[in-house]
């Protein structure tokens, strides 16, 4: 459903919102955000909201960016309460002259879709991310020590987390997200969550707005939900998979140009060196040609979600000759994506070079 920038004042005034967060991520894929009232959102519709921009991972090079919500992604955050409401939207950028900013991941997404009508309508993203749930010391830190010693697929009692899931998706239902499962994972207290299919862009922000209602979930519950590779040693990783649902006559063609380019973006997909040490594991990419869908696994934590899908409709896509070589660690992977014809004829330079380095 589309909404207008009148719509969403007109809402705020019949459904008692009292706080409105201006959302956005930085360029490492950390969700940020600066809270206005009421009153402001009419002004901050027509000229944004300017920031200081120095401590912005990405956007140091700006005095100030200027944030500007978009009127479709409202949601009210359901784990506030439900008088004086708290509701979000995300927002593109600009500097304060009104320019894009290179470095805006969510910017750059819209372009590569822009540029890609077909991929785009052609393609929706599923996703399913794990995560670690472990208690807190007396002072509100976490521990190392796991809410739970179940494991995959466990049921409750010996699964402590059914209820912390069951809430984190009534959470996201609630916010008009639909979530497809959720179960126990292989680790001690690690859990799983699945989205559904949607399109490209909201899939890239479910995926930002499911971390965020799982570390709100678990802190109002008295634990930490802990999103890293490996948070315990010698214990199962967590990972995020990507399941893509495609048109069938489209399949084997975005199969092959995805599997022929994904080595030159797989930094954006994994930009740590832990999964790498696992490459054959990390980069599996396969088809299910009875269910019309590419899988893609072991997609990074600490991502940011708008470059992956960026990223992964921008391979598909690409007419660009492959450059035909494995990014089997984070030193030949940086190399790679430097010199991939694909990157460099899509990617603004500063996300290149931020990644790179």
């Amino acid at each position: 459903m589309s909404y207008s920038n009148e719509d969403v004042i007109q809402y705020i005034e019949e459904e008692d919102v009292k706080f409105i967060r201006l959302t956005f991520c930085d360029l490492n894929g950390v969700q940020k955000n600066i809270s206005i009232m009421p009153n402001m959102l009419a002004k901050t519709f027509e000229s944004g909201v300017a920031i200081d921009a120095s401590s912005v991972a990405g956007f140091e090079g700006y005095d100030k960016i200027v944030l500007h919500p978009d009127p479709n992604t409202i949601s009210v955050l359901a784990w506030r309460p439900s008088q004086g409401r708290v509701i979000r939207m995300f927002c593109n950028i600009t500097d304060e002259s009104g320019n894009k900013v290179a470095t805006s991941a969510r910017d750059f997404l819209q372009g590569v879709l822009a540029k890609n009508p077909e991929v785009a309508s052609n393609i929706k993203f599923k996703t399913d991310f794990e995560f670690y749930l472990f208690k807190l010391d007396e002072e509100g830190f976490e521990t190392a020590l796991p809410y739970d010693v179940a494991g995959y697929m466990d049921i409750a009692p010996l699964d402590k987390g059914e209820n912390i899931r069951r809430e984190v998706c009534l959470y996201l239902n609630a916010m008009d997200i639909e979530t497809a499962g959720s179960h126990h994972s292989y680790g001690p207290a690690q859990n799983r969550i699945i989205l559904s299919e949607v399109e490209p862009l909201t899939a890239a922000e479910n995926a930002i707005t499911l971390e965020a209602v799982v570390k709100n979930v678990a802190s109002k519950n008295g634990l930490s939900a802990n999103f890293k590779h490996q948070p315990l040693e010698d214990a199962p990783v967590s990972k995020n998979n990507i399941t893509l649902k495609v048109a069938p006559e489209y399949l084997d063609k975005y199969y092959e140009n995805l599997k022929a380019h994904l080595d030159e973006v797989y930094l954006f997909l994994n930009n740590t060196t832990y999964l790498y040490a696992d490459y054959d594991a990390a980069k599996n990419v396969t088809v299910d040609k009875i269910s019309s869908e590419i899988r893609i696994g072991r997609i990074s934590s600490t991502a940011n979600f708008y470059l992956v899908v960026a990223s992964i409709i921008a391979a598909i896509a690409s007419e660009e000759k492959p450059v035909g070589e494995e990014a089997r660690n984070l030193a030949v992977a940086k190399a790679i994506t430097a010199k991939s014809p694909l990157v460099n004829s899509v990617f603004p330079t500063e996300i290149v070079e931020k990644f790179t380095k």
